[in-house]
């Protein structure tokens, strides 16, 4: 429903507006006057999301051993980590 001052309102229940789900509506807007004539209008609504899901490692332990004085080690990774969000893939996820 569109409010005079151009507010959009939906009655879509909450539990759809799910980002993990579908992150993106795609909608026809129409609009009518009194005398019958419409238009029509593309509408794009996209979800910002809220964070309702925690990023999960690939793995429970990661382990990385350094040699005592090896001075090798300095300023060069040590570990690779994998992270995964339930809704975004960040980094080489399936």
């Amino acid at each position: 429903m569109i409010q005079p001052n151009g507010t959009i309102y939906t009655n879509c229940p909450p539990e759809k507006l799910d980002r993990e789900q579908m992150s993106v509506f795609y909608l026809t807007l129409t609009v009518e006057d009194v005398g019958g004539r419409r238009s029509t209008a593309p509408l794009e609504i996209q979800l910002t999301d809220v964070n309702d899901n925690a990023p999960r490692f690939q793995q429970d332990t990661y382990y990385a051993f350094v040699m005592e004085n090896d001075v090798s080690a300095i300023d060069h990774a040590l570990l690779s980590v994998l992270v995964r969000y339930a809704h975004i893939c960040l980094y080489r996820c399936s």
